[in-house]
C-alpha cells in the first residue's frame, strides 16, 4: 500500500488488493484518519465509508476527507428550537452555525442526526426525518423536516412545483436601484464550478459540465437602516442554491458579512462571523390533507435593531 500525504485536506491510501478498511489505511498513523472514520470522513470510490471491517476492492482509492481548522461540531438540541411538531412534520428554528445534514468529512455534526438522537431520548423511537429543504449552514430560521416518505414526497412536489411560499429577511449594503424589485436571470456554475449568475437571455443554456442554466427569480423589498445598512424582504420564487445570496449581489447590494459574493466582512467596526440572512416564514401545503400551514422563526436581534 502506498499514500499520499495531506493535500487541501485529503489524504489518499490505494489498495493494491482487496483488503479491510482498517488494514488500508493502517500504515497512515495519523489519529485525525481515524476521527475521520468514525465521523463518516472516509470515501472509496465514491461512496461513504462507517465501519472499519468493510473491504476495499483491490486498486481502489480511499479518501479520507479531514474537517475545516474549527474541527467537528457537535450539536446539541434546545427544544425551544421547535417551532411545530406533528405525525407528519417537525418544524425548527436552524440556529446559524448547524449545518443541516452530513457534510462530506461529517456525517455526525448536524441537525439531522441531533434531532434524531433528540427524539429517541425523549421517545425511544427515531421513526424517518427527512429534510424537506435546505439552509446554508450559516442561515437562521424556518426549516421543515418530514417525518415519513410520503409526507416528504408530497414537499418536495410543493418545493418543486412553486407550492411553498418562502420569506427571508436580512441586511445588506450599497443602493438598490428602487425599494421594491423583482430580479430574473439565469442561475448555473461557473467555469471554476462555483455557483454564479447568468444573463436572463442564457436561461436553457448547456453548460460545458453538461448543466443547464435555470431560471431564478427573487422579489425584494428594501428599506434603509440609520447604521447605513438596507434592511431586506426577499421573496424567492425559485428555489436555487444562493439564490437570494446571488441575487444581492447581482444588485450591488451584497449580503452583510458573505464574504463569497462579496458581503462586507466588518460592519461599524466589528467583524462578522457569519452572513445576516434569516428564513423568516415559510408557507408550504400539509402533506396530511394539502391545506396550506405557514411556519414563523422569530427574528434575531441582529435584525430587529435600528
Amino acid at each position: 500500500m502506498s499514500a499520499v500525504g495531506a493535500v487541501s485536506q485529503l489524504i489518499r491510501a490505494a489498495t493494491p488488493h482487496a483488503t479491510a478498511v482498517r488494514t488500508a489505511l493502517a500504515e497512515l498513523e495519523d489519529a485525525r484518519v481515524w476521527l475521520a472514520l468514525q465521523r463518516g470522513g472516509v470515501w472509496c470510490d465514491a461512496r461513504r465509508i462507517d465501519d472499519d471491517a468493510s473491504v476495499v476492492p483491490a486498486g481502489a482509492t480511499l479518501v479520507v476527507r479531514l474537517p475545516p481548522d474549527a474541527g467537528y461540531p457537535d450539536v446539541a438540541i434546545d427544544p425551544g428550537w421547535i417551532i411545530h411538531e406533528d405525525a407528519d412534520l417537525l418544524v425548527v428554528d436552524k440556529p446559524a452555525g448547524v449545518v443541516v445534514n452530513a457534510v462530506p468529512w461529517d456525517a455526525q455534526g448536524n441537525l439531522q442526526v441531533a434531532l434524531a438522537r433528540w427524539l429517541l431520548a425523549r421517545d425511544g423511537a427515531i421513526g424517518r426525518l427527512h429534510p424537506a429543504h435546505r439552509l446554508d449552514r450559516e442561515t437562521s430560521g424556518v426549516l421543515v423536516f418530514a417525518r415519513s416518505q410520503r409526507a416528504n414526497a408530497g414537499l418536495q412536489r410543493a418545493f418543486a412545483g412553486g407550492g411553498a411560499a418562502k420569506r427571508y429577511h436580512g441586511l445588506a449594503t450599497g443602493r438598490p436601484a428602487a425599494p421594491h424589485l423583482t430580479l430574473t436571470t439565469g442561475h448555473g456554475r461557473s467555469a471554476h464550478g462555483v455557483f454564479r449568475t447568468y444573463p436572463s437571455d442564457q436561461i436553457g443554456r448547456t453548460l460545458p459540465d453538461g448543466s443547464t442554466v435555470k431560471a431564478m427569480v427573487t422579489t425584494f423589498e428594501f428599506r434603509g437602516r440609520d447604521d447605513g445598512s438596507w434592511w431586506f424582504e426577499a421573496a424567492p420564487q425559485t428555489g436555487r442554491t444562493h439564490q437570494i445570496r446571488l441575487h444581492l449581489a447581482a444588485l450591488g447590494c451584497p449580503l452583510l458579512g458573505d464574504r463569497r459574493y462579496g458581503g462586507e466582512p466588518v460592519w461599524r467596526g466589528a467583524a462578522l462571523t457569519r452572513h445576516l440572512l434569516h428564513a423568516s416564514r415559510l408557507t408550504v401545503p400539509h402533506p396530511r390533507d394539502a391545506l396550506p400551514v405557514t411556519f414563523e422563526a422569530p427574528a434575531p436581534d441582529w435584525l430587529t435593531g435600528s
